[in-house]
């Protein structure tokens, strides 16, 4: 992956050499702002609007994969609240068993004190 990218890179810059030395005549530019006219080389003309094509291009693909996150979320968020909360209800009321209560296990006689219990303990 590396090597093609790297390759890509070469191509490139070798299609923007070749731009820059072909079209070096100069044009004029009017902006619609004023009586403003300015004289560019071709080949800086048209790097300059690739460039602006591939930030606005970053820009609209960043905006449909944010709106994507969204809509993603969205329904997570819809599907998480179909599912109901145990936290409140009682576990019959969701459809499953009650959990049984354990045995506990006691060695001592009834009447009798612990062991492990003392008297001054809290």
């Amino acid at each position: 992956m590396k090597v093609i990218r790297q390759l890509l890179l070469l191509l490139l810059a070798a299609g923007a050499i070749l731009l820059s030395v072909s079209n070096r005549d100069l044009v004029q530019l009017n902006l619609p702002f004023g009586a403003y006219v300015l004289e560019v080389p071709l080949y800086l003309l048209l790097l300059g609007i690739f460039l602006l094509g591939l930030i606005c291009g970053g820009i609209a693909s960043s905006l449909a994969r944010l709106g994507r996150q969204r809509k993603k979320q969205a329904r997570h968020k819809r599907k998480s609240d179909d599912v109901p909360k145990t936290t409140g209800a009682p576990l019959a009321a969701v459809g499953l068993p009650s959990p049984r209560k354990k045995a506990v296990l006691s060695l001592s006689k009834p009447g009798t004190k612990s062991p492990n219990r003392s008297e001054n303990s809290l």
